[in-house]
């Protein structure tokens, strides 16, 4: 059974490890390798910020990936990544859903918007299978993408 928590400082090497996959980073708008240091003081300044949400999702008490939700002034971005063991299953569909609608109840007004790379098709099929919807072709980051929104 798919269930979540929020991450803690505790889980700074995790997310390190996630995010330096060789998938995540091909998938992301900063594809090079992240370095620990930096990614120390990052991790720290998240932990702190209540606009950043960060989703650890667990089957069966495992870790199998992580949501992330930020709010800044102008826009609330979401993102998801898949331990590599785990891809292929579905989880990641599952797991927006749920972020999102844990995130909506919060803050029903919000409006969640996701870039995805045009070339990323496992994340755009994961995105509107979670109810994302208003699918658009943009340039972001000087990137081909795409981007989709959910609300409450």
């Amino acid at each position: 059974m798919l269930t979540f928590r929020m991450a803690t400082i505790s889980d700074i090497d995790l997310i390190y490890n996630w995010s330096n996959d060789p998938l995540v980073r091909e998938s992301s708008y900063n594809s090079e390798p992240i370095n620990y240091d930096n990614h120390q003081l990052w991790y720290a300044n998240k932990m702190s910020d209540g606009n950043a949400f960060f989703y650890i999702f667990m089957n069966n008490e495992l870790p199998i990936g992580l949501v992330r939700i930020e709010r800044t002034d102008s826009e609330t971005i979401i993102g998801v990544l898949v331990d590599s063991q785990f891809r292929g299953k579905g989880f990641a569909s599952e797991m927006l859903q749920h972020a999102s609608s844990h995130f909506l109840r919060i803050f029903p007004d919000g409006i969640i918007k996701a870039y995805i790379k045009k070339n990323n098709t496992a994340s755009i099929k994961s995105f509107l299978n979670a109810g994302f919807t208003n699918k658009e072709e943009v340039l972001f980051k000087n990137t081909p993408s795409y981007t989709v929104t959910k609300t409450l």
